[in-house]
């Protein structure tokens, strides 16, 4: 009954609530007649179970978890946004962790640290950097950085509008092609910044002793590079590619690099990469192709015709190589 269920409350005071989380001393005035399971099932009104609720979490009257209980779910009934219902979670500690994270963690903390001291050992041992630093520019024209010179050399090659003898003269197609070239240098830069800026940031890379060990390693940083090109995160798998390369340089990781390479249209690093495979591999058709579209994209079409026919000459039915001569032709 009721009756029964309100009997006299005289408990040790408690200042933790039955999910183990802090709640003080309590400022809520009720009376002690509406602690009861008839009246909490009764009662409608929110902001009277939010007291009745801090009531029973401080502890004061004593612990009473089933009646705490009956409370929190007469408030989730009828108040169920109140902030009182919020738990809030206790912060991990390293106690909380399995062996193997909570060593993993502590290396790479001892890692940075250790880091962070070489460098700045690094930077003391450097000293000032006063004399790096580039000359102030003087009132007057006295004394000015190099970009400065740079711009006034410019401006004196620049052509006058009224002369009319050295616009006559004026090579337009040189004109075309260095701007031509300027534009691609400074599509390249942005393409590697960005490239860069997309890169993981993958801890420091231990490399095994073991020959078999390092090979395991370099397999499954291989298959990381892999997946990631699947999901078309090519910057990322550059970067296991990368990492797989320094433990095991194969051939067959130097021609995945290229391929994202090329996606990222990242000619120049893409070329590197195929004439490493084919120093290892001379008739890779893979590398041959991939470099035969490195040199397409630089306008080098003699060069790139000599090693799609290099392809077409090993397997003639190759239909990419077809698709490449025919964008050359036409």
């Amino acid at each position: 009954s009721s009756a029964a269920r309100s009997r006299s409350i005289a408990f040790p005071l408690s200042s933790m609530d039955h999910a183990g989380a802090w709640t003080g001393p309590s400022t809520c005035t009720i009376p002690i007649e509406h602690l009861d399971f008839a009246y909490i099932e009764n009662c409608t009104n929110g902001s009277e179970l939010e007291k009745i609720v801090k009531r029973l979490r401080s502890g004061e009257d004593g612990h009473f978890p089933e009646l705490l209980a009956s409370a929190e779910k007469q408030l989730a009934k009828n108040k169920p946004k109140s902030e009182v219902l919020k738990k809030t979670e206790r912060e991990v500690r390293r106690s909380d962790l399995d062996p193997e994270n909570r060593t993993r963690i502590e290396e790479e903390i001892n890692e940075w640290e250790n880091d962070a001291k070489e460098a700045d050992a690094r930077l003391k041992e450097s000293g000032p950097h006063e004399k790096s630093l580039r000359p102030v520019r003087k009132v007057g024209g006295v004394e000015q950085g190099k970009d400065v010179v740079k711009e006034k050399k410019e401006w004196k090659s620049r052509i006058k509008s009224g002369d009319y003898r050295a616009w006559d003269s004026l090579d337009l197609n040189r004109v075309e092609n260095e701007i031509e070239e300027a534009e691609e240098e400074k599509r390249r830069k942005k393409m590697l910044e960005d490239e860069e800026k997309l890169k993981p940031k993958l801890p420091k890379l231990e490399i095994p002793e073991d020959p078999i060990e390092r090979q395991l390693m370099a397999q499954r940083e291989k298959t990381k590079g892999n997946d990631s090109f699947r999901a078309e995160n090519h910057a990322e798998s550059i970067s296991f590619y990368t990492r797989s390369i320094e433990l095991d340089p194969l051939a067959v990781t130097f021609n995945n690099r290229a391929m994202a390479y090329l996606k990222l249209k990242n000619h120049s690093a893409a070329l590197d990469d195929v004439n490493e495979v084919l120093r290892q591999e001379p008739d890779n058709r893979k590398a041959l192709h991939r470099r035969a579209q490195c040199f397409l994209a630089e306008g080098r079409y003699a060069e790139a015709e000599a090693d799609l026919v290099r392809v077409l000459e090993s397997e003639p039915n190759h239909s990419q190589v077809k698709v490449s001569g025919d964008r050359k032709s036409g």
